[in-house]
C-alpha cells in the first residue's frame, strides 16, 4: 500500500491534535492521582454503579439531615436556656411573694406587684425567643412573636376582672381569662398555633420542640404572675393584695415541678438529636470509605501513566521544535 505524505498544513494539523489529545490526558491522569477518583466513573463502577449511586444518595441525605439537626439543637438550645431563664425568675419572685405579710406597707406590696409586673414581662420576652429569625414557642406558627405584649396582655386581665370585689373573683377571673381568652384570642394573648416546631433528623425519626407559650405549665405560670402583678391595682385593701401576692408566690413555688417536667422533655429531646448526630456521623465515615472504594482508581498504575503522558508530550514539544527549527540550508548539509 503506497504511503501519502502529509503537507505541512496536515502535519501541523496532525501535530496540533496530538497535542490536545495529551494534554487532555494529562488533565484527566492528574485530577486522577490528586483525587484517587476515577475520572470515567461508569467504567470504573460496571456492574456496581446502582451500589455507587445508593451510596451516594444516602451521603446526601445524611449531610441534609445532619444540617436540620444542626438548627435543631441550636433552637433547642435555646429554648432550655429561655426555660432555665424563667425558672430563675419563678424562683426568685416565689420568694419574694411569699415573704410579704398582711402588715406589710403599701410601698412593700407595690414593690412586690412591680417585681411580678418585671417577672410577668420578662417571661413574655422568653416566651418570644427569636433564633434567625424563628420564634420558638410558637409552634410551626413561628415567624411572628407567640404571644401579645405583656402590658396588652395585663391590661386584658384587668378589664376582664373589673367587677371583682374579693380575692376568690379575681383569682377565677384570672383563671378564666386564661383558660377561655389566652388560647383562642391572638390579639390579647397566644398567637401561635397548635402544632409542635420539629424538623425530620433520619428517614424515620423527627425530632420537636413540644414546649408552647399555650403549654399548661407556662400558663399557670403567667396566671400566677399576673395575679401578683395587678394586686395593686385593684383598689383592694392592704390585707387583700398581700393576699394575692402571697397566693401567687404559692402558686410560684408549685410549679417548680411541673417547669421541671418541661425542662425534661426538652433535654430528652436533646439527647435523641445527640445520640442521632451521632449515628449519622458515624454511617457517613463507613459510607464515604465504601463509595471511595467503589470509585478509587490504582494510583499506581494512574501515577505511572502519568509520567508516561508527561514524558511523551515533553518529546513532543521537543521534536515539534527541532522540526519548525528546520531550512533548506541545514537539510542540504
Amino acid at each position: 500500500m503506497a504511503f501519502t505524505p502529509l503537507s505541512d498544513l496536515g502535519r501541523h494539523f496532525a501535530n496540533q491534535q496530538a497535542n490536545v489529545q495529551m494534554r487532555e490526558r494529562l488533565a484527566i491522569l492528574t485530577a486522577e492521582v490528586a483525587s484517587g477518583e476515577a475520572h470515567d466513573l461508569p467504567a470504573q463502577l460496571g456492574t456496581r454503579a446502582n451500589q455507587f449511586a445508593a451510596h451516594d444518595y444516602r451521603l446526601g441525605m445524611i449531610a441534609s439531615y445532619s444540617k436540620a439537626g444542626g438548627l435543631m439543637a441550636t433552637q433547642l438550645a435555646a429554648a432550655q436556656s429561655a426555660l432555665e431563664n424563667i425558672d430563675l425568675q419563678r424562683s426568685t419572685i416565689s420568694t419574694q411573694l411569699i415573704a410579704i405579710s398582711p402588715q406589710a406597707t403599701q410601698v412593700e406590696l407595690s414593690a412586690g406587684a412591680e417585681a411580678a409586673r418585671n417577672g410577668f414581662a420578662q417571661l413574655i420576652s422568653a416566651l418570644n425567643t427569636q433564633i434567625g429569625g424563628v420564634t420558638l414557642f410558637a409552634g410551626t406558627a413561628s415567624d411572628a412573636p407567640a404571644t401579645a405584649s405583656a402590658d396588652v396582655m395585663l391590661s386584658a386581665i384587668e378589664t376582664y376582672i373589673g367587677g371583682a370585689i374579693t380575692v376568690s373573683d379575681v383569682q377565677n377571673g384570672i383563671a378564666e381569662w386564661f383558660a377561655d381568652i389566652f388560647p383562642t384570642d391572638p390579639t390579647e394573648g397566644y398567637q401561635g398555633n397548635t402544632q409542635n416546631m420539629g424538623r425530620q433528623i433520619d428517614k424515620d425519626l423527627s425530632v420537636a420542640l413540644d414546649v408552647r407559650a399555650d403549654d399548661p405549665v407556662v400558663m399557670q405560670l403567667l396566671q400566677d404572675l399576673a395575679t401578683a402583678a395587678i394586686a395593686d391595682r385593684l383598689g383592694f385593701s392592704g390585707v387583700a393584695q398581700a393576699q394575692l401576692l402571697n397566693k401567687a408566690g404559692e402558686g410560684l413555688i408549685t410549679q417548680a415541678s411541673g417547669l421541671t417536667e418541661v425542662r425534661a422533655r426538652v433535654g430528652l429531646a436533646e439527647q435523641t438529636l445527640a445520640q442521632s448526630q451521632t449515628r449519622l456521623a458515624a454511617e457517613k465515615t463507613s459510607l464515604g470509605t465504601a463509595r471511595n472504594d467503589l470509585a478509587q482508581v490504582d494510583t499506581f498504575e494512574a501515577a505511572t501513566a502519568l509520567q508516561a503522558v508527561s514524558d511523551q508530550l515533553e518529546l513532543h514539544y521537543t521534536l515539534t521544535a527541532r522540526l519548525a527549527a528546520l531550512t533548506l540550508t541545514n537539510y542540504l548539509r
